[in-house]
């Protein structure tokens, strides 16, 4: 007997009304224990049944990794009834040894069993692969189906754990960690990103419940002024410090997402691990945790009359004694995360130019410390024409542009840099014992000018005693109009290198 025919004899034997018995019984899975069944059903047939049905030397016309080849009712025998096992020819393919085929490696009998419980709970959905294009596709096609919602909902993606050699990552280690991370950052509850897809590796988080949409937080600042409102949310915050983007073209599907998100930048996801990271470590939340968590409470606080409230702890590059460099490729300069708050030096690999920096007093000699109120002198050697902008983030909870003696140009392979107005700097820290900071940005061609915002919150001398204010971010304007030798469409990131230089400033004199 052929084996179609006697398939078609046992599916004969099972009626309708035993399929939606086998639905209604079937226990009740949660979208991690769904996703996992999904994710490890998609692994056994790689391993199994690719080279046959979707490999190069395919025999056949159904591929195992396309889910709706598997579940189409086309076949005159489906390959996969969801919901019923007893009814899917590839359960009793498994499990009478007919499939696969040949000498090779069998499934175990873990593995059968584990696509026949895949099938029972309805064969959750799985994708071809799990890439950067197949998770612009999904959202794309997520955002389209919440028209009204979709300017507020921010997607969170795990696909980029699933890999060739890690088919079956710990994904409910993972969500555990961002849920974690989240906490920390006041999220929790129904707030929490919930999941798109069957396989649970892409999640959409409203930011509306958390408020992280709200984008009359922020305020321009310029020259110890605050100005109007700036359009920066608490979510662009993540978007400033992400220092990846998708490597795949974002699909024209997703122009009407990104024009009514309104993004900080044009990234429709975030990898939901470095969210997690960016969160939470050593068992605390980081500093970027506490400036959302005080902005979605700052965002409640404007929406009702009253004071605003105080600030979060003000620790800029403060987290690690040595904040973390960001290279990249120079196809992925976009990627870098120049108005990074946390992170550190930020260039290209292999760097487009060689800078380096030291510290100088009055009579020229290095300074391994500097005392509060002493002059000194930022030397940088680099080569003749470079142009550079030098910002100053101070203890004070303020970014401040500085001018500079050389107007922001290399006019030798070696300067020393000092105010525009004074033949040294001399910084006393508002707050002893802080650090302050150089961020230095140099380029072969004119760079954009800088924007300083300043978050809405209120100040107060006990807020500041207690080092709380508001929340300071500063952003590349490559909109702007030409400006001081800046054309916007020359811009070219791949030719900036970004180092952060703390200032080693000391209470009392070195020996």
């Amino acid at each position: 007997m052929s084996r179609l025919p006697r398939v078609l004899l046992l599916v004969g034997c099972v009626s309708a009304a035993s399929v939606g018995a086998q639905d209604q019984n079937a226990p009740k899975l949660t979208h991690r224990q769904r996703g996992d069944l999904a994710l490890r059903a998609r692994a056994i047939f790689q391993q199994h049944c690719f080279a046959c049905h979707g490999g190069g030397k395919s025999r056949s016309t159904l591929r195992v990794l396309q889910h709706d080849h598997l579940v189409a009712k086309t076949n005159p025998v489906p390959f996969v009834v969801p919901g019923n096992p007893a009814g899917s020819q590839v359960v009793q393919f498994l499990e009478d040894g007919s499939m696969p085929p040949g000498t090779g490696p069998r499934p175990t009998p873990e593995e059968v069993a584990a696509i026949r419980q895949w099938v029972a709970a309805g064969a959750p959905r799985f994708p071809v692969t799990f890439d950067d294009a197949g998770t612009l596709q999904a959202i794309a096609e997520a955002a389209a189906a919440r028209p009204a919602d979709a300017p507020h909902l921010r997607y969170l993606s795990f696909s980029h754990l699933v890999t060739p050699e890690t088919p079956r990552p710990d994904l409910a280690a993972a969500e555990r960690s961002l849920q974690r991370a989240l906490s920390g950052a006041g999220v929790g509850g129904d707030a929490l990103p919930e999941p798109v897809d069957d396989a649970a590796t892409l999640f959409r988080l409203d930011a509306r419940k958390v408020r992280w949409d709200d984008r009359e937080v922020f305020s321009s600042f310029d020259k110890l002024t605050t100005g109007g409102v700036f359009p920066l949310s608490a979510y662009d915050l993540l978007l400033l410090e992400y220092p990846h983007l998708p490597a795949a073209p974002v699909p024209a599907a997703l122009g009407g997402y990104l024009a009514g998100a309104k993004l900080a930048r044009d990234v429709p996801f975030l990898r939901a691990d470095w969210l997690a990271d960016a969160l939470y470590a050593r068992e605390q939340p980081r500093p970027l945790a506490g400036d959302l968590k005080s902005l979605a409470e700052l965002s409640a606080a404007l929406a009702k009359p009253g004071r605003a409230p105080a600030g979060p702890a003000y620790r800029p590059f403060d987290e690690l004694k040595q904040p973390p460099a960001v290279t990249r490729p120079a196809a992925q300069a976009a990627a870098l995360p120049f108005a990074s708050w946390y992170s550190g030096d930020a260039a290209v690999e292999p760097p487009p130019l060689a800078v380096t920096w030291e510290f100088v007093g009055e009579d020229g000699g290095p300074l391994k410390a500097i005392p509060y109120g002493a002059p000194f002198k930022l030397r940088l050697t680099g080569r003749n024409n470079l142009r550079f902008r030098l910002l100053l983030v101070g203890t004070d909870g303020v970014v401040r542009v500085q001018a500079t003696n050389r107007n922001g140009i290399f006019n030798g392979e070696q300067v020393d840099v000092t105010p525009a107005q004074g033949a040294t700097f001399r910084i006393t820290p508002v707050r002893k014992g802080a650090n302050e900071y150089f961020v230095l940005f140099v380029s072969e061609s004119p760079l954009p000018p800088v924007t300083i915002v300043r978050s809405r919150h209120g100040t107060s001398l006990e807020a500041e005693e207690d080092g709380r204010y508001p929340v300071t971010r500063f952003l590349f304007n490559t909109a702007a109009k030409v400006d001081d030798g800046f054309d916007p469409a020359k811009w070219n990131p791949a030719g900036v290198v970004r180092k952060v230089i703390p200032i080693p400033l000391t209470a009392t004199r070195a020996d």
